[in-house]
Parts: C-alpha cells; structure tokens; sequence
C-alpha cells in the first residue's frame, strides 16, 4: 500500500480528540484507495476503522493490547465534517 505524504503518524496526531463525543469519532482515510480509517479515542488512543464485506456475525477477540471488534455500527465525523453512520470492523487499544 502506497502511504500518501502525510504518514498515518502524522494524520493520528491531527485528529483532535476534544471535538467529539462518546457516541461518534473523528477519523481520516489511511488511503486514497482504500476504504479503512484512523480515529482517535476520547482517551487520545488510536482506533482503527476496518471496512469488511463479510456480515456474518463473528466472536470478538480481546488480547491483552488491543481489541479487534467485528461489524460494529458506529458514527463517524470525517476531517471534513461530513458524518455517517458506518458497519466496520475496530482495532482498537484494550484498556486495563
């Protein structure tokens, strides 16, 4: 996967965690080609919006770092302030 300019570093750090609620998250494209995301938690951690096309319900997995969530419906606000309701996949930090 070819990363645009900006590393996916850079684009995490620009998201800003303060504007948003518990009910929604700020994300941004990790590529122009691909249809995933990167958002940041209201703790300030990075979540990973995965876009699946299998719908078939599957067991969550949760390990001692992060926590990988399948098909969850959650809503977006992208950088662009444009919202919408999503069914994605999220890897996400497990909190203790």
């Amino acid at each position: 996967m070819k990363m645009m300019k900006n590393s996916l570093y850079d684009k995490f750090q620009a998201l800003d965690c303060q504007n948003q609620d518990d009910a929604s998250y700020i994300v941004d494209i990790i590529s122009s080609t691909m249809p995933h995301r990167i958002g940041r938690t209201s703790e300030g951690f990075p979540i990973f919006f995965i876009e699946c096309v299998n719908k078939a319900k599957v067991s969550d997995i949760k390990l001692k770092l992060f926590h990988v969530a399948f098909n969850c419906e959650c809503t977006i606000k992208d950088i662009n302030s444009r919202e919408s309701l999503i069914k994605h996949s999220l890897l996400f930090n497990s909190t203790p």
